[in-house]
């Protein structure tokens, strides 16, 4: 009795074990055809180069503009004849402001001297190059003075004047190329104080 129980223990627990051996390799076979399914899958997936055409411009996100009125007011936005460039927050060195901004034409660089109000481009480090529409008809007082890295200014347009304020560019140590066809007026003899030019 005792030799029948004792094989009928052993015989049931091979099959336990041949069971459990049974099960784990069916397991591991679909986690490994799973896995395999997955890791192909991933293999499908390309990294894709969107192009850029020439109008992209990575510098407009972080120019920050104002509204102004007919007489360069400074307005909420509901009341804007126009947009003046105020400030700019960005990393990016070559800046190229706009023509517009919300349908309405961007015509000044202006420095507020209102509390809490940036000092449009004054002092700024970053920007290494400055692009100007033929929109803008006017550069406030030390709008953009002091702006140390500021290597180069194009002015676009050729027809018109553009209205420079005292200082306009005063302090802008390195700025050694300034490319403009149109006339100057305004402060023009201390628009370019401390420059390379």
């Amino acid at each position: 009795m005792n030799k029948i129980t004792r094989g009928t223990k052993i015989a049931a627990m091979a099959f336990v074990m041949a069971l459990i051996v049974a099960v784990v390799g069916v397991c591991g076979f679909y986690i490994a055809k799973t896995y395999a399914y997955w890791s192909e899958k991933t293999e499908d997936i390309v990294e894709l180069e969107v192009p850029l055409d020439e109008s992209y411009n990575p510098s407009l996100k972080h120019i920050i503009f104002q509204g102004i009125d007919d007489a360069g007011n400074f307005v909420a936005e509901n009341d804007a004849a126009s947009y003046a460039v105020v400030g700019y927050s960005g990393l990016v060195g070559e800046v190229s402001i706009p023509d517009t901004y919300k349908g309405k034409n961007v015509t000044c660089i202006l420095a507020p001297t209102a509390d809490g109000v940036r000092y449009a481009l004054n002092n700024n480090l970053i920007i290494t190059t400055l692009i100007i529409p033929s929109t803008v008809v006017k550069i406030g007082a030390g709008a953009c003075s002091n702006m140390i890295n500021l290597t180069k200014v194009t002015v676009e347009g050729n027809t018109g004047s553009l209205e420079m304020g005292s200082c306009a560019f005063a302090g802008c140590i390195n700025l050694t190329s300034f490319e403009n066809t149109r006339a100057l007026t305004g402060d023009t003899s201390s628009a370019f104080n401390s420059t390379g030019l």
